[in-house]
């Protein structure tokens, strides 16, 4: 619905673009541009050009807090400031920015005349075209480097590996203790029932689409009664191991690893019971491929080479076969752990 409201806006928006001659390259400033010069020739167009930029004004002031807790979050945890002062600072910061823009769009301030473009011009290029970018690569090499290959949640840290292997091969029996873990199996079958591929995992069995863009279209039947049909990018079936992984991130639950439970989950689900569903260890699972979307299985990333069709179908179920870790820390730090891991403080 959203995206179809979008495209409607966009159509009205640039169909008068076109028939004013304006600019089609002057960005988010046509809204400036445009709408006054539509509003006016509309019934009771005064009433209705008010009330859109009221709306627009809120939709702006929200999206404004939502950018002030990042860095608000931020000091608050890592620096000791209390929610008043990071706020009241970093709000301040906001909106001088943000008046020095508005004034630069027709009040006559421009700071960076001397760049050949407006101070809101500016922002927009150093925003997307460099802020943007660059903050994605250097997110993606904090997380590699916070959560690391190992795993966000494993007991050992990469720069302290070779001591802490060595303790874990010279440790006495009382200084550790036997973490198992439960696995899920997968059995992959034709429509005429042919089993012709399995895999298992740890953390997650995973049935994902490929380039196609199509959604998936999948039958969830637990313990022979139907579920629902997932309309998705894709479906899968975690552990509790797995439930801070990929589950984690596609929305589902968090589960303590020691529960011989079960997550199923869609991945991006759309008009469909989107909320995750912890299952019972000894539950049975079946997924049916109904549509011909290109779709592929793979367990904990490891991926099955052939393609599933419409009418195979998916067995999942709780593996014969268990993984055990050794472990030095307490059986009770998972939650600590968890919250350390993922930057969750207590916030005043």
């Amino acid at each position: 619905l959203d995206t179809a409201i979008a495209m409607l806006a966009g159509i009205a928006i640039f169909t008068t673009v076109f028939a004013l001659g304006a600019d089609p390259a002057e960005g988010p400033g046509l809204i400036f541009v445009v709408l006054p010069t539509v509003f006016p020739q509309l019934a009771g167009g005064t009433i209705w050009g008010s009330l859109f930029f009221v709306l627009l004004f809120m939709a702006a002031l929200t999206s404004a807090i939502s950018i002030l807790e990042v860095v608000t979050a931020y000091f608050i945890d890592q620096k000791g400031w209390d929610r008043a002062r990071a706020t009241i600072i970093f709000g301040s910061v906001i909106t001088v920015v943000g008046v020095f823009c508005s004034l630069s769009l027709g009040g006559g301030i421009n700071l960076t005349g001397f760049l050949g473009m407006s101070f809101f011009d500016f922002m927009d290029l150093l925003s997307a075209k460099y802020m943007l970018p660059i903050g994605g690569m250097f997110m993606a090499i904090f997380i590699l480097y916070r959560w690391g290959v190992p795993g966000f949640m494993s007991e050992l840290e990469v720069s302290s590996a070779r001591t802490g292997i060595k303790k874990y091969m010279n440790a006495e029996d009382s200084e550790h203790w036997l973490d198992e873990r439960m696995m899920i199996d997968a059995s992959v079958f034709h429509e005429n029932d042919e089993k012709y591929a399995e895999t298992f995992a740890l953390n997650e069995i995973v049935i994902s689409r490929g380039q196609n863009a199509r959604l998936l279209h999948v039958e969830a039947i637990v313990d022979n009664a139907k579920l629902t049909t997932y309309r998705a990018d894709g479906v899968l079936v975690s552990t509790a191991t797995g439930s801070t992984g990929y589950a984690m991130a596609a929305g589902g639950p968090i589960i303590t690893p020691r529960s011989a439970s079960m997550v199923l989950l869609p991945i991006a689900g759309h008009m469909c019971l989107d909320t995750g569903l912890v299952l019972s260890g000894e539950s049975k699972i079946r997924l049916n491929i109904l549509n011909d979307a290109q779709a592929f299985i793979s367990g904990d990333g490891f991926a099955i080479d052939e393609s599933l069709q419409p009418g195979d179908y998916v067995l999942i179920n709780q593996s014969a076969c268990k993984a055990s870790f050794v472990r030095f820390g307490s059986k009770e730090s998972f939650y600590s752990t968890l919250t350390s891991r993922l930057g969750i403080l207590d916030r005043s």
